[in-house]
């Protein structure tokens, strides 16, 4: 008996450990048709879009807040795609994204355009957000910020790799229409989901054990 408790536990720790939980996800919105679009395209993939207006000074712990907020994303073609045909913008390009994620995140990381050719730069920032008791309303845990002038791969691309898991993410313009490609993130699974699956694995482990010793 003790044998097989501590080969549960045994399990459990490795499902705990386990890299495979953590689901890493790209998209490059080449299978989109350029245009409008409902923001629930990646819904499968764990993700949503939407865009309004963000107001507010962008500073760790500082509240941002989302006006007309609503259900969408932009596909764009040509020359702002990173890889592939497509990129990521907003309706018009004249707004801000959201992005809500199914499941938390640890790590996601974006492109911006590099072929409008700006003469003046422009800052761009991935910023990721804590929900609050406004639904519109969101504090700050980090960002990243970019100038919209640069050619470069390694300058364009913007990153959040943080200790703390977050729901919520923006990308934010400041004067000018911008657009993002080559989205990536990493989705951790619940806790309870892990739970469950830990569960199943040590209740699978200690039936197997009592059968072989039958």
């Amino acid at each position: 008996m003790k044998n097989s408790l501590l080969f549960a536990l045994l399990s459990v720790v490795a499902a705990l450990s386990a890299t495979s939980l953590h689901a890493e996800i790209l998209l490059t919105f080449d299978d989109l048709t350029p245009g409008s679009t409902s923001g629930n395209q990646y819904v499968s993939e764990g993700i949503s879009f939407s865009y309004g207006e963000l107001t507010g000074s962008v500073a760790v712990g500082s509240l941002l807040t989302f006006s007309n907020l609503t259900d969408g994303l932009e596909i764009v073609a040509g020359g702002f795609a990173i890889s592939g045909t497509n990129a990521a913008s907003t309706f018009n390009g004249l707004d801000d994204n959201l992005m809500s994620f199914s499941s938390p995140v640890s790590r996601l990381s974006l492109v911006t355009d590099d072929q409008l050719g700006e003469s003046t730069a422009d800052v761009v920032r991935l910023i990721a957000l804590e929900a609050t008791n406004n639904p519109f309303t969101f504090r700050v845990i980090d960002f990243a910020e970019r100038l919209d002038d640069t050619t470069s791969l390694l300058e364009n691309t913007m990153t959040l790799e943080l200790n703390v898991n977050f729901s919520f993410a923006a990308f934010q313009r400041t004067t000018e229409p911008e657009a993002f490609d080559n989205l990536q993130f990493t989705s951790v699974p619940e806790p309870t989901c892990v739970l469950m699956l830990c569960v199943s694995i040590s209740y699978l482990c200690v039936a197997k054990r009592g059968r072989t010793r039958r």
